[in-house]
């Protein structure tokens, strides 16, 4: 999920502070929002809001038992009791900013060039036609995991081996709280090796073929672009079917914007361009490009909204994805961030930028969202979300909300 943008971010961004390794230092004690205020509906917060809870009712494994705020930690069970003294202030916006603002202490996030400043993409679920059966048209499928894909505990086994620490950091699977590598078991060499990567996996070879993985079958780069995404829905004749990430290759994931910047400017850089590009090629040259990127995402079929790597279901406008190694996931936030507005309904560009402030909570992840400095936003589902999710590259500001100790100290009376 979340890997679009990437390559814009690796093109654009420059290095200019150290990259933030220890989570203890994501938050870091600032001021106040210059402006407090939020431009959505009350009713979408509070959704987030029971969300979020209901995570920490489930004792979702991807929530921290501490969470560090600067010099200070919270408990898991004191911070659920403060967003839950969140529900009766959420019945007007002024009563719920005074709440917050008497009761929270704002952290500005390690940030990307200074404290606080992130920048900022969105997501979106794709809604797609597919079919049940191959054709002409819907010719590529969303695969379900393959039995002979396993999976490798790498941080049990640097527990043994201390040498194989350092790899900690930069081999994982997408929705695993710990690192792991993927890979395929061979039995009769008895030996596990890397996993197909995305030419061998739609190649000519098709190894998954005909072994029953297949949940529906796409436009080849409409099931691309839903991988990138992680989610979507898939509209098929007789019904329509919500698909979510399941699992992934192992393979790293590699944009390929950054193998197209002789067709389309930098600048101009988007996900309706670099689609608009790809229709205009012949298949094997579209392949060509799409194999560039190895990394592979199996699905699965969902009952519900998508799920977030907290285990929330997403809340458009409110859910963002963090880096899940520094950022703890059931956080309340505050997002000052600009979203793009059009001249009319055909345009690729944005014509403008408007300021959109918000509440938010963290609840997940991204295969490309890494560093302190980098957020993306769920936006919502359908054409029009995704027109604007496309374009989303800018920077802003993020603030995580800890419950001061005073407050905490009046809710244990």
């Amino acid at each position: 999920m979340r890997l679009l943008s990437f390559f814009l971010v690796c093109l654009l961004a420059a290095c200019a502070r150290a990259p933030l390794i220890d989570p203890k230092f994501t938050y870091h004690a600032g001021s106040m929002p210059p402006e407090l205020r939020d431009t959505l509906d009350l009713g979408s917060l509070r959704m987030a809001l029971e969300r979020t809870l209901r995570t920490f009712e489930d004792k979702a494994p991807n929530l921290p038992a501490q969470y560090a705020f600067g010099e200070r930690t919270v408990s898991q069970a004191d911070y659920r009791r403060a967003l839950e003294a969140l529900r009766p202030e959420l019945e007007t916006w002024e009563r719920f900013l005074a709440f917050v603002s008497v009761n929270f202490e704002f952290y500005e996030v390690y940030g990307a060039k200074s404290f606080g400043e992130v920048l900022s993409t969105g997501y979106y679920d794709p809604v797609m036609k597919g079919s049940p059966k191959r054709s002409e048209q819907f010719s590529r499928p969303l695969y379900r995991p393959p039995g002979d894909m396993v999976s490798i505990d790498l941080a049990a086994f640097a527990e043994r081996n201390p040498g194989l620490a350092p790899l900690q950091s930069i081999v994982s699977e997408q929705k695993s709280k710990n690192p792991i590598w993927r890979g395929r078991y061979v039995p009769e060499t008895k030996k596990v090796i890397p996993y197909y990567e995305r030419a061998e996996i739609d190649g000519p070879g098709k190894p998954l073929a005909g072994k029953g993985l297949e949940i529906a079958w796409l436009d080849p780069v409409d099931a691309f672009f839903l991988e990138i995404q992680g989610s979507g829905v898939v509209e098929l004749p007789n019904r329509s079917m919500r698909v979510g990430y399941a699992a992934q290759n192992g393979s790293a994931y590699l944009p390929i914007g950054k193998f197209l910047t002789n067709v389309i400017p930098l600048e101009q850089m988007s996900m309706q361009r670099i689609r608009a590009h790809l229709a205009t090629l012949p298949a094997e040259e579209r392949d060509a490009v799409l194999f560039k990127n190895p990394s592979y995402v199996f699905f699965k079929e969902l009952d519900s909204q998508s799920v977030t790597y907290s285990g929330a279901e997403v809340t458009a406008g409110r859910t963002i994805a963090t880096d899940k190694f520094l950022f703890p996931k059931g956080v309340l936030g505050f997002l000052s961030i600009e979203e793009p507005t059009f001249a009319d309904a055909r345009a690729m560009d944005p014509n403008g930028w408007e300021a959109k402030p918000r509440f938010v909570f963290d609840q997940d992840t991204g295969g490309a969202i890494r560093g302190g400095g980098r957020v993306d936003l769920y936006m919502g589902q359908g054409a029009e979300v995704a027109r604007r999710a496309g374009v989303m590259k800018r920077e802003g500001k993020l603030w995580g909300l800890a419950p001061k100790a005073e407050f905490l100290e009046r809710l244990e009376k």
